[in-house]
């Protein structure tokens, strides 16, 4: 399977490690904005959709908020590559904008992951 990058890779085979099925950007969601959101990973178990996110660009965040907004019901959670870096041409982190931005309307997880592989904290995402 190929995957757009070398982050996402890790995740699918920590998921693999652990021996849990999940599909990678199979599932469409529609909206409005400006096309169709192809959510990252979505563990089959539980319908929750991890968003794998390097750092946030104006883009996908105003894709976030519009998916959110038109599917209020989804349980989104976002796995940042650097949850406290500060995103371009902002004083605040990504992580900052998530919660503050996010957290009334969508279920949020924050982890940083500061290096590979994916520290024990991950299976945290997959229970809930």
């Amino acid at each position: 399977m190929s995957y757009k990058s070398g982050f996402e890779r890790q995740i699918a085979a920590n998921l693999a490690m652990r021996k849990v099925k999940f599909t990678y950007e199979e599932l469409s969601l529609p909206y409005t904005l400006h096309g169709t959101y192809h959510p990252d990973f979505v563990i089959e178990s539980s319908g929750i959709i991890v968003e794998a996110k390097g750092f946030l660009d104006r883009d996908s965040k105003r894709e976030m908020i519009a998916v959110k907004q038109q599917h209020p019901d989804l349980d989104v959670r976002f796995l940042f590559q650097q949850a406290d870096k500060k995103m371009q041409g902002s004083k605040k982190t990504h992580g900052e904008w998530a919660t503050k931005t996010l957290k009334s309307e969508m279920l949020l997880t924050i982890f940083t992951l500061s290096f590979y592989p994916l520290r024990d904290t991950f299976s945290d995402i997959l229970q809930r």
